[in-house]
């Protein structure tokens, strides 16, 4: 069965509850976290967010 839309499902027990979710979203949440761990990657991405797009470089120099 797939889980096309991404609804968080909740499974309960007599020993508590368990959440599963789309393996995409379980990678997508990893991977911010893993960036969020990183020193000033928070702020460079508000950074980045408030740069107008006109101010942007088109060309990227990686």
């Amino acid at each position: 069965m797939e889980n096309e839309s991404h609804v968080p499902v909740t499974t309960t027990g007599k020993m508590g509850n368990a959440v599963l979710i789309a393996e995409d979203d379980c990678s997508a949440i990893n991977e911010t976290l893993s960036l969020l761990s990183l020193k000033g990657m928070r702020e460079s991405i508000v950074e980045g967010i408030k740069t107008p797009l006109d101010e942007c470089s088109k060309d990227l120099e990686w």
